[in-house]
C-alpha cells in the first residue's frame, strides 16, 4: 500500500511513486492516483499528503498549482485565503501595492470613481467630500457656503450678511457678496 503523498499503479506492485508537485495523495496512503490540488489551493513539494490554501492577498486559479500569485494592486483577496481570482477594489476604495488582502476607503476630501484603483483623488477646490471617507465622486459646495482648498471634507459659511445669491460649487470667498 502506498503511503500519504505516494501512490501505487495497478496489483502486485514492489514500489510505490511519489506524487508530482501541485498534486497530492491523501494521509491515509493506499492512492492509486494523486489528486490535483483544487483551485485555491497549491503545494509546491512533491510527495505530500495534503496542500496548502493561497493565503490572503494572493491567488491559486485552476487546478494542479505548484504556487501562489500575488494579487494586483487596486485589488485584494480575503483574508481567510483560498481564493481562486482576486477582487478588483470597489468604487470609493482603493490599494496603491499589490499581495493584499483588503482596500482601504478614500479619506475625507478624496474620491475614488472606479474600481480596480490604485489611488484617491482629491476633491477640487469648489467641491468637498465627507469625513467618513468612502466616495465616488466629491459634492458642489452648497449655496452661500465656498471652499477655496483642494482635498477637504468641509466648507465655510459665507459671512453673515452675504450670499453666493444661489450658486454652489463656490471655490473662493470673494464669491459670497
Amino acid at each position: 500500500t502506498a503511503w500519504g503523498g505516494q501512490y501505487a499503479t495497478g496489483t502486485g506492485n514492489t514500489g510505490q511513486s511519489a506524487c508530482a508537485a501541485g498534486s497530492y495523495s491523501p494521509p491515509a496512503g493506499g492512492a492509486s492516483t494523486c489528486t490535483p490540488c483544487e483551485a485555491g489551493k497549491y503545494q509546491p513539494n512533491g510527495a505530500k499528503s495534503w496542500c496548502a490554501i493561497a493565503e490572503g492577498g494572493q491567488y491559486a486559479t485552476g487546478t494542479g498549482n505548484t504556487g501562489q500569485s500575488a494579487c494586483d494592486a487596486g485589488s485584494y483577496s480575503p483574508s481567510s485565503g483560498g481564493a481562486t481570482a482576486c477582487t478588483p477594489c470597489e468604487a470609493g476604495k482603493y490599494q496603491p501595492n499589490g499581495a493584499k488582502s483588503y482596500c482601504s476607503l478614500a479619506e475625507g476630501g478624496q474620491y475614488v470613481s472606479s474600481t480596480g484603483s490604485t489611488s484617491q483623488t482629491p476633491c477640487a477646490a469648489g467641491t468637498y467630500s465627507p469625513s467618513s471617507g468612502g466616495a465616488t465622486s466629491c459634492s458642489a459646495v452648497p449655496a452661500d457656503n465656498y471652499q477655496d482648498q483642494a482635498g477637504m471634507s468641509w466648507y465655510h459659511a459665507c459671512p453673515s450678511g452675504t450670499s453666493t445669491s444661489g450658486a454652489t460649487g463656490s471655490d473662493e470667498a470673494s464669491d459670497c457678496a
